[in-house]
């Protein structure tokens, strides 16, 4: 009983006193200040990603926009060339070989008119490197991307379909 009587005796300076409530108080304000700054900064870098996955969204479409621009473009040439009565049939192979050659994604090129296929044109290097004939390439072609557009429609519209191939065929 001497000792808690001892114990209730013990006197804590008043400098002790005011030093622990200012370490409480200042251990409280860091922790809100740190606490309120995590949050800032997880809701800013939500932000961020959400603003580069945006910019990220319209580069990719901007190249693939320009990109379908110079299929366009390439497609357009080669049926005006196809479509071309007064040059020379020499000379207008010779100029489909090179764009087959520039444009290597171009593997077959399709002209239709109301009656049906007009004219194909194979890039036939590249059918022989893939151990392809004509035919087994067209029989595929006409059977996994129909592009002949319905009978009604022929008239009004012009279609340009692609396909690629799979490493099976």
């Amino acid at each position: 009983m001497k000792d808690l009587l001892a114990f209730r005796r013990l006197r804590v300076p008043l400098r002790f006193k005011i030093l622990i409530t200012l370490l409480c108080v200042v251990t409280t304000v860091v922790t809100v200040i740190t606490f309120t700054m995590a949050g800032i900064f997880h809701d800013d870098k939500k932000t961020y990603i959400h603003d580069l996955t945006s910019v990220i969204a319209l580069h990719m479409a901007s190249e693939a926009d320009s990109l379908l621009r110079g299929y366009r473009a390439r497609l357009l040439v080669v049926s005006r060339l196809m479509e071309e009565k007064e040059m020379p049939q020499e000379q207008k192979v010779n100029l489909i070989k090179n764009l087959f050659e520039d444009f290597r994604e171009f593997v077959l090129i399709s002209r239709y008119k109301e009656e049906g296929e007009d004219v194909t044109i194979y890039d036939a290097r590249v059918l022989k490197e893939a151990g392809l004939t004509k035919d087994a390439f067209a029989e595929y072609f006409h059977q996994k991307s129909p592009c002949v557009p319905h009978t009604k429609y022929r008239k009004k519209y012009r279609q340009t379909s692609h396909t690629t191939g799979s490493a099976g065929y």
